[in-house]
């Protein structure tokens, strides 16, 4: 992993599947700095994840999200959130998991398609 500043509040973050920009909020949740990538749709702390249109929940069910030009680099997308240990998750569509998120989207990795 690579960390680069490109501004002051700018960071560019390269990981071993890709490349995020990242940007640095003052104040985040319980007054201390926080970090959101800003261009994935997909922004974490230590215990939340906004999952963007990688993943929906919808009527309770969360699963992968349809709005993916890319099945299989969604479904791969959907298998790393999963991998977090995050306690809510926010979706591009649907309703946001507010407790347990890690099981539901362990859940929605479970319902993939093998192969």
């Amino acid at each position: 992993m690579e960390l680069m500043r490109v501004r002051p509040e700018l960071y560019m973050i390269t990981l071993d599947f890709g490349t995020a920009y990242l940007w640095r909020d003052e104040e985040g949740d319980g007054g201390g700095e926080a970090l959101t990538l800003v261009d994935t749709g997909i922004a974490w702390s230590a215990d939340d994840v906004e999952a963007g249109d990688a993943v929906a929940n919808v009527g309770g069910r969360t699963m992968l999200g349809v709005f993916n030009t890319d099945p299989a680099r969604a479904a791969d997308a959907l298998r790393r959130l999963a991998a977090l240990p995050v306690e809510t998750a926010v979706f591009g569509h649907g309703d946001p998991v507010a407790t347990g998120a890690s099981a539901a989207l362990r859940s929605a990795v479970e319902q993939l398609p093998q192969g």
